[in-house]
């Protein structure tokens, strides 16, 4: 029992001496001395503080010990220390491997080694990174995005020893939704940006500013996106969309889906002048999609427009422009009623002249309106309007938005994903742009109405017209309603040419029947009592008595072989052509409000005894030669004076279309007599 008692004390007097370097001393346990205690074993340290800056790196030191040593467990993740113990005495170096201290705050940490009856420490101290002259640290200062990317980077801030106040400018929009106001001192804030959308003309700018609350030091981050411009002059423009153009899974039809723009596929304007389709505000977004191979746009609801961009270079305030366009619904449920705008000077202008007013409310003002027609007629558009300031290396855009809250069923128009609005593909032509920027100044302005079939919408000739007109100074206000294989009696009952006829004001009425129609009128001996010749009568009636001083022109239209090569009957090229011109001449004759007749087919028969083709691969409608050919007729015959140098050649080979308008100048000039009461 006393043994037990002399062995607590002699061990509590060795641990309190492990504290200690005194002279032994004489241990006396009830005033009986019982033994002396040994002197500890000495341990030091050749440093007793170590300071490392923020880098990765090394630290050593020295231990030296008369007997064996261990260290105490130290569990900083940021280093590592080896040796951490020694069997027997002597000195030791010990090395302290340090990652880097990627924070702006020091980290400090003790190291303990002991003997039996001895210890040393060591401190430690690894240094911050030098705190910068900004208010925190951004993983990123700027973020540029491609025009069409939607690939997210994530922002981090890291904030030192203060409050930061977080304030945006620009599109933020654009690419983040709201962010924070207000990040705590000595915290980390993580945010993502991305583009909403694909960029086409926007300048897409923001800047985000990181303010000390106390120091008023700051941090910016910026971030841009590109847009599709190309430095090119993009016009004309036209989408002509052939069945190959644009599917589900090829690349140009994927580029709609996804991206929602796509590019004019001929002309001047090809791969540069893009359709798409944006929200004017509504929560509904618009739904891109391929709709019997051509391009649709659905979810569309008020304020919600089509978008069509055209880059140029450099054009002067005062140019002139043409939007052409052909539209149709999917459903009844799609928007009716549509508003052609222009941007100019900083705003969205429409041509206040050429507006209407809803039925349905009295105010509501647009420029033309779309239906499901159960009859399949597409609503053809054309606008001309002038820019009042320059344009430098940017977009000419124009939109159609929608107006009003009508579907084309009468009923409030929602957005629906199901009512498709579609550019009509293939014999159609969708769209075209042109640019007037190096032709003569207007000489004057007419009024021109276009009813006809598939002999006048094949490769637009209505359109191919009117920009021949301009080129040579003179500007037409076009209305068109085409529809194929409609004859004069069926334009009687289509809604779209009842209403056309009825808006009146036309200096010009450009009529054309059945391709076979005046022929088969000929041969069957010009009959007064004729149906042909009825409708031809009361189609121009209608004319005339809501345009008292129109010049109204029956086209004469071609002979073709068609298909089967029999010529409708008639058996050859040139008795066909005969019969086409002289049942012509006798409508001219026979309808009192016809003022002319256009020879078509009679340059037609010209071009095709010199061998170029005019002709489809149908061997019936016109192909683009023929297409070209018919619109120099119809100029020719309404303005009497050869073509001068500005004349386009509208995608024709350029040495053919020489030809054609020498063709056609043959044809009519000095000759006018001969179609003409």
């Amino acid at each position: 029992m006393r043994y037990t008692r002399f062995i607590a004390l002699v061990l509590a007097a060795t641990l309190f001496c492990s504290f200690c370097t005194k002279e032994p001393e004489t241990i006396i346990i009830d005033k009986e001395v019982i033994g002396e205690a040994k002197t500890p074993g000495a341990i030091s340290a050749s440093k007793s503080k170590i300071e490392v800056e923020a880098i990765a790196s090394k630290a050593t030191f020295d231990i030296t010990s008369e007997q064996g040593w261990t260290m105490m467990e130290n569990n900083s993740d940021w280093l590592t220390i080896s040796p951490k113990s020694a069997d027997k005495g002597g000195t030791t170096t010990v090395t302290i491997a340090l990652t880097r201290n990627e924070t702006y705050s020091n980290r400090s940490t003790e190291f303990l080694f002991y003997t039996l009856d001895n210890e040393v420490k060591v401190s430690l101290t690894h240094k911050g990174k030098p705190a910068p002259e900004h208010c925190c640290e951004l993983n990123h200062s700027s973020v540029t995005f491609s025009a069409n990317t939607y690939q997210a980077t994530e922002i981090e801030v890291t904030t030192f020893n203060e409050d930061i106040v977080v304030t945006t400018t620009g599109s933020f929009d654009s690419f983040s939704e709201p962010i924070v106001s207000t990040i705590p001192a000595s915290d980390k804030y993580a945010f993502t940006v991305c583009p909403s959308s694909i960029n086409i003309y926007e300048k897409r700018e923001a800047t985000v500013t990181f303010t000390g609350a106390q120091s008023g030091k700051t941090q910016s981050l910026t971030i841009s996106q590109a847009n599709l411009y190309q430095p090119v002059h993009g016009f004309p423009a036209s989408w002509r969309i052939d069945k190959n153009i644009f599917t589900t899974t090829n690349t140009a039809g994927k580029c709609w889906i996804d991206y929602g723009y796509a590019y004019a596929v001929e002309a001047q304007g090809k791969d540069k002048s893009i359709i798409s389709a944006g929200s004017g505000g509504s929560k509904s977004k618009p739904k891109f999609s391929i709709y019997s191979q051509t391009l649709a746009v659905s979810n569309l609801t008020t304020d919600d427009y089509l978008l069509f961009c055209a880059p140029v270079t450099s054009v002067a305030a005062g140019t002139d422009f043409d939007f052409m366009v052909t539209l149709d619904a999917t459903s009844g449920k799609a928007p009716k009623y549509w508003i052609f705008e222009y941007y100019d000077a900083g705003q969205w202008r429409s041509v206040e002249q050429d507006l209407k007013v809803m039925p349905e409310d009295g105010q509501t003002k647009y420029s033309f309106y779309v239906k499901n027609f159960s009859t399949a007629n597409h609503t053809t558009f054309v606008q001309s309007f002038t820019i009042t300031e320059p344009i430098e290396n940017d977009f000419v855009k124009m939109r159609c938005r929608v107006v009003g809250r009508v579907n084309g069923e009468g009923g409030t128009l929602y957005a629906n994903e199901s009512a498709q609005i579609y550019f009509p593909r293939f014999t159609y032509s969708s769209c075209r742009l042109c640019c007037y920027n190096d032709v003569p100044a207007i000489k004057e302005t007419k009024k021109v109405l276009h009813l006809g079939n598939s002999f006048t919408y094949y490769y637009a000739t209505a359109w191919m017209f009117k920009q021949i007109a301009r080129s040579q100074g003179h500007q037409l206000r076009s209305r068109i309603n085409v529809m194929g294989s409609q004859t004069f009696g069926n334009h009687l009952s289509l809604e779209l040419s009842k209403a056309l006829v009825k808006e009146g004001g036309y200096d010009i009425a450009l009529l054309q029947d059945t391709s076979y129609g005046s022929a088969d009128f000929y041969r069957d001996g010009c009959d007064p009592n004729d149906s042909r010749l009825a409708n031809t009568i009361t189609l121009s009636n209608n004319v005339r008595s809501n345009s008292a001083n129109c010049n109204i022109v029956l086209e004469s239209t071609w002979a073709h072989p068609k298909s089967d090569g029999l010529y409708k009957g008639y058996g050859n090229y040139d008795n066909f052509a005969d019969h086409l011109i002289n049942g012509s001449l006798a409508m001219l004759r026979m309808v009192p409000e016809i003022n002319c007749i256009s020879p078509i087919g009679v340059a037609f028969r010209a071009a095709h005894n010199e061998g170029i083709p005019l002709l489809y691969t149908d061997s019936f409608h016109q192909n683009r030669n023929g297409a070209y050919l018919k619109s120099c007729v119809n100029y020719l015959m309404l303005y009497g004076e050869p073509f001068n140098d500005s004349v386009p050649d509208c995608e024709v080979d350029a040495t053919t279309a020489k030809r054609l308008r020498e063709i056609a100048e043959q044809t009519v000039l000095g000759n006018q007599q001969k179609y003409t009461k």
